[in-house]
């Protein structure tokens, strides 16, 4: 076409029908019947010509749908580093909450959930804990993803809203699998929030920084009868306390028995997660391991710790070297034997509660004397607040 209005419009229209289609499924059935309006050989460079005469000849608001639908294509083939450098490069995530657009908003949530898909499957656990983090925390998953309706405020709506909604609803041959999505993000937040939360098991100001995981555990202790796990949300609770006592075996086994894993892809891939998911349990139960009772041994043997974790010498050593490095274990090697002798730096549990009985007695003092002074005088608190208000008087204000 030579109509430089209309030709962005069709290859946006076209582009919507064909960016959610993963390669291998095409060639599949172009095996079996003609594909028309798609290719099956060199179908990358196909959707990147139909993206570009969208860039080239369509207006702002084209282009944005455009752009998400082009990354959403490279997340769904695994190619995370390039879809992450064009979301990061177009700006949308600092101006999609402003668009007024709804079907625009929608589309940038599923491009988010497919670009954490991506770098779950690439092993990339923290950054696709950060892609799923906003769309799991207030558990509203399906209608970020307009993947069904909240029945809460189904009260709330007039028949004309509803109405739109429902006509917004993304068509069932498009849906991201919700379950696997959940999953992904529980167990990348297992994986990154029970090291963190062994190693400040005695601050009171320590906050999990998953809202999903922080709601599993709350839910969890307030059920006074915990039977064996049956839903998903209970199996990888009961591998995220397996975890928090250093057992990797028990860990692995709730959390790679999960039959989610088997939508993430073809059985390489599948195999490929589990393997990755594998290292990182050994990984961080080891981590897990040191914050918990490091403060009871004197010397850790090298070789010991690779047979309990079954993990190689060099793993080893660059964990517990980080650790060492980063003052999160004070510890040092001993080369010779191939040990990790420990300094007895740690804070040992009666420390820490009496570092917080001299806080709550600090505060208690200072309240009482702030008290006896605005009734009796005396402390000087009455005349610094004056002093500090600028109306003068007292001895800061002379």
């Amino acid at each position: 076409l030579n109509n430089s209005a209309a030709q962005p419009r069709l290859s946006m229209r076209r582009l919507e029908h064909l960016y959610y289609k993963h390669d291998s499924v095409v060639a599949k059935a172009a095996a079996v019947t003609p594909q028309k309006g798609d290719r099956a050989d060199n179908r990358q460079a196909f959707i990147n010509d139909l993206a570009m005469t969208v860039y080239r000849f369509g207006d702002d608001q084209i282009k944005t749908r455009a752009m998400l639908c082009h990354i959403y294509y490279h997340s769904l083939h695994d190619r995370f580093f390039e879809a992450r450098d064009m979301l990061l490069m177009s700006h949308l995530q600092d101006s999609v909450h402003s668009i007024s657009n709804v079907p625009i908003q929608i589309l940038f949530n599923r491009v988010m959930a497919q670009l954490g898909l991506s770098a779950f499957r690439n092993g990339l656990i923290q950054e696709a804990h950060q892609c799923f983090d906003e769309l799991c925390q207030n558990n509203r998953l399906k209608e970020l993803l307009a993947q069904g309706l909240n029945m809460r405020y189904q009260a709330d709506r007039s028949q004309e809203q509803e109405r739109a909604e429902k006509r917004r609803q993304t068509p069932y041959h498009m849906h991201l699998n919700y379950d696997l999505i959940e999953s992904c993000h529980l167990v990348g937040a297992v994986l990154i929030e029970i090291p963190r939360m062994v190693a400040n098991q005695y601050d009171t100001k320590r906050r999990v920084g998953s809202k999903a995981l922080k709601r599993v555990f709350d839910t969890s202790d307030r059920n006074p009868l915990a039977g064996p796990p049956e839903t998903t949300r209970d199996v990888i609770f009961a591998g995220a306390k397996a975890l928090e006592k250093g057992n990797w075996q028990q860990c692995e086994e709730h959390i790679l028995g999960l039959s989610v894993w088997q939508h993430l892809g073809s059985e390489q891939v599948v195999d490929n997660v589990k393997k990755m998911l594998r290292q990182r349990i050994q990984e961080e139960s080891l981590r897990t391991f040191l914050f918990a009772y490091s403060a009871y041994y004197e010397a850790l043997s090298q070789d010991q710790l690779c047979e309990m974790f079954q993990l190689d010498r060099t793993a080893v050593n660059s964990l517990v070297s980080k650790l060492i490095i980063s003052d999160e274990l004070f510890a040092s090697w001993d080369q010779p034997t191939r040990s990790i002798v420990m300094h007895k730096k740690e804070k040992s549990k009666l420390h820490h509660l009496s570092l917080q009985f001299s806080d709550v007695i600090s505060k208690f003092v200072e309240s009482n004397e702030k008290s006896w002074d605005a009734k009796y005088g005396g402390y000087g608190f009455r005349d610094q607040n004056k002093g500090q208000g600028g109306q003068g008087g007292g001895k800061w204000g002379q």
